[in-house]
C-alpha cells in the first residue's frame, strides 16, 4: 500500500511538472520577435513530448479509482480528460506539421508567383489538421469544471482558450489559403487601391491611386496605374442600394474617390470595378484595398525601400506618404503618382521571393485584423469564402454596431485626428432588447499655426477656419433597434436619419478645430429578443488601429 501511495504521488508530482514544462513552452511562442519556422518545430516537438508524459503518467490504473473517489475525483477526472485531449492535439499537430513546413518552404514567393501545388498542398495539411483541432476544442469545452480546485480550473481554461485561439487560427488559415489559390489560379485581374488615411473615408481612405495586378497562375505582375481623380463617370455606373442613396446620394457610384463613402466594402468595390470599367477602359476581376499603415506592417517584413531617392522604412513610411509628400510635391498628380510607386515598389519586393513566409504572414495578418488589408472578388465562389472574414471590410451583418469616419473637409487633415472608442453594452429591456452605450472621442492634433504652416493642399477648402476638420460621423445600430439622440456633453446634436442595409444609421457633421478635443454619446438599442453577442466595428485612422470588436450579451 505504501509503494502504490508513493507511486501515485510521484506520477501527480510528475505530470504537473511536465505540465509545468509544456505550458512554458507554449508561452515562449509569444515571443513573435524571434518566432522561426526551425524554432515552432523544436516547441511543438518539446510540448507534444511533455503533454505524452504527463498522460501517461494519469492514465495509469490507480488514477482512474481516484477519479471515481468523493471530493477529489472531479479534480482528477477533468485533470485526465483535459490532459488527454491536449496530448492527443499535440501528437497530431506534429505529425502534420513537418508535411505544413515543406509545404510552407515551397509556398515562399519566387521569381514573382507562387506555386500553387505547394498551396494546394498546405490547403490539404489544413484540412486534415482542422478537424483534429475541433476535436480537442469539443472535448475541452465539455469539461465542467464547476466545483473542481483553482489549481486544476486555472490550467484546464487556460488550455482551453489557447486550444480555441488555435482553431480560430486554423480556421482563418484554411479559408485565407483558399481564398489565394482562388485568387491566384489562372488568369485574373486585380486593382490594388490605395486608402489614403490623410483624408478618410467609412473603410479607411479616399481611394487616391489604383494599380493593376495582372496574376497567371500563381504569378503576379504590376500592369496599369492611375489616380482615381480620374475615374469620375458622367453618369451612375449601377443602381445604388435605397438606404446607402439617401445617406451619400448616387455620387458614390459615379466618382471613383467617393465609392468608400459606403461603409461597406464589397459595395464600394464592387462600384471601384465598374467605375473602372467604363472609364478607364480596364476590366479587373476584384478590388484589394491597402492603407498606409498596412504598406507601413508589410514593409517589416520586405525591409526599407526607395522611391524618388528616398529611403523609407516602416517607420517612416506612413509620415512620408501622409504628411511630407504634400509639402515635397504640391501637384496632385504627382503626389498620386507617389503612392502609386511606394505600393508598386513595396509589392514587387513580397513578390520578388526571398522574404521569411512566416513574418511575412505575420504582418499581414495584422493589417487584416486591422482592417486595413480589404478584398473583394466578382466571383461569387471566392467572394464566399471571404464574406465572413474580416478581410471583407463588409458591414457587419444582424446583431452589430458600427462607428464610421469620413472626411467632409475635402482635405488631407485626417493625419491631424486622433480617435479612441468605446462600446459596451448596458443592461436589457423589458422586452429583452439589449441597450448599448458607445463613446467616441474625437481630437485634433493639429499645429495651432495650421492655417499658416500646412501646405494649402493639406488645409484644402473647410466649412470653417483654415486648418479645422469637418468630420463626418455614421453611427450604425442593430438591425431592428434603434439609435437615441447623439449628445456632445449633455447637450443634443444635431443629425440625420439614414438606414444602412435596413439597420438604423445617425449621420453627424463635427466640425474640429486645431487642439480641439470632442466627446460623443449615443444610446442604441437593440431588437427585443436580440440576446447574442455583438460585433462592434470602426473605421481604421492613422493611429486608431480598428479590430472587429465582440460585445459580450448583457441578457
Amino acid at each position: 500500500m505504501l509503494l502504490v501511495v508513493a507511486w501515485t504521488a510521484w506520477t501527480a508530482w510528475h505530470a504537473r511538472h511536465e505540465l509545468a514544462q509544456a505550458r512554458a513552452e507554449i508561452a515562449s511562442l509569444d515571443d513573435r520577435d524571434g518566432l522561426t519556422p526551425a524554432r515552432v518545430d523544436e516547441v511543438a516537438q518539446r510540448v507534444q513530448q511533455h503533454l505524452a508524459s504527463a498522460d501517461g503518467d494519469l492514465g495509469q490504473p490507480q488514477w482512474a479509482l481516484i477519479a471515481a473517489l468523493p471530493v477529489v475525483g472531479d479534480d482528477v477526472g477533468v485533470l485526465r480528460d483535459a490532459v488527454s485531449a491536449g496530448s492527443d492535439l499535440a501528437t497530431a499537430a506534429v505529425d502534420r506539421l513537418s508535411i505544413a513546413r515543406a509545404a510552407l518552404d515551397r509556398l515562399q514567393v519566387r521569381g514573382g508567383g507562387l506555386d500553387l501545388d505547394a498551396l494546394a498542398r498546405l490547403q490539404e495539411v489544413l484540412a486534415r489538421v482542422q478537424p483534429d483541432v475541433r476535436a480537442a476544442a469539443d472535448r475541452l469545452d465539455a469539461l465542467d469544471t464547476t466545483g473542481v480546485s483553482s489549481r486544476v480550473a486555472e490550467p484546464v481554461e487556460s488550455l482551453r482558450t489557447r486550444v480555441d485561439e488555435l482553431q480560430g487560427s486554423v480556421d482563418g488559415g484554411r479559408t485565407a489559403v483558399d481564398v489565394l489559390a482562388d485568387l491566384l489560379a489562372g488568369r485574373r485581374s486585380y486593382a490594388l487601391v490605395f486608402q489614403n488615411s490623410a483624408e478618410l473615408r467609412s473603410t479607411g481612405g479616399l481611394p487616391g491611386a489604383w494599380t493593376q495586378l495582372r496574376v497567371d497562375d500563381g504569378r503576379v505582375r504590376v500592369g496599369r496605374q492611375g489616380a482615381g481623380q480620374d475615374v469620375v463617370a458622367t453618369a451612375p455606373v449601377a443602381p445604388v442600394d435605397a438606404s446607402f442613396e439617401q445617406a451619400f446620394t448616387d455620387g458614390v457610384a459615379q466618382d471613383f474617390r467617393n465609392t468608400n463613402l459606403v461603409p461597406d466594402y464589397p459595395t464600394a468595390a464592387s462600384l471601384q470595378r465598374r467605375l473602372l470599367a467604363r472609364v478607364a477602359r480596364l476590366d479587373v476581376d476584384g478590388v484589394v484595398a491597402i492603407d498606409p499603415v498596412a504598406v507601413s506592417l508589410l514593409m517589416r517584413a520586405t525591409g526599407p525601400i526607395t522611391v524618388d531617392g528616398r529611403r523609407l522604412d516602416a517607420d517612416t513610411v506612413v509620415p512620408f506618404l501622409l504628411s511630407e509628400v504634400y509639402a515635397l510635391y504640391p501637384d496632385p498628380d504627382r503626389q498620386d503618382e507617389v503612392f502609386a510607386e511606394v505600393v508598386r515598389v513595396v509589392f514587387e519586393k513580397v513578390t520578388s521571393g526571398g522574404l521569411d513566409p512566416l513574418q511575412l504572414m505575420r504582418q499581414a495578418r495584422q493589417a487584416i485584423d486591422q482592417r486595413r488589408l480589404l478584398v473583394w472578388s466578382a466571383d461569387e465562389r471566392t467572394q464566399r469564402l471571404i464574406a465572413p472574414t474580416p478581410v471583407s471590410g463588409a458591414l457587419p451583418r444582424g446583431q452589430a454596431v458600427g462607428v464610421y469616419l469620413s472626411d467632409d473637409t475635402r482635405a488631407k487633415m485626417s493625419y491631424y485626428l486622433d480617435v479612441s472608442t468605446l462600446a459596451r453594452t448596458d443592461g436589457c429591456t423589458a422586452a429583452g432588447a439589449q441597450r448599448y452605450d458607445v463613446t467616441l472621442t474625437l481630437r485634433s492634433t493639429a499645429p495651432a499655426d495650421a492655417a499658416a504652416t500646412l501646405p494649402a493642399y493639406v488645409l484644402g477648402t473647410p466649412y470653417g477656419p483654415k486648418g479645422s476638420q469637418a468630420v463626418q460621423v455614421v453611427l450604425v445600430g442593430p438591425r431592428g433597434g434603434r439609435i437615441d439622440t447623439p449628445t456632445l456633453l449633455g447637450r443634443p446634436l444635431p443629425f440625420r436619419r439614414a438606414r444602412m442595409l435596413d439597420r438604423p444609421a445617425l449621420i453627424l457633421g463635427l466640425p474640429l478645430g486645431p487642439g480641439d478635443a470632442l466627446l460623443v454619446d449615443a444610446t442604441m438599442t437593440g431588437p427585443a429578443g436580440g440576446r447574442g453577442p455583438t460585433d462592434y466595428a470602426v473605421t481604421p485612422t492613422v493611429r486608431y488601429a480598428s479590430t472587429l470588436h465582440t460585445l459580450p450579451p448583457a441578457c
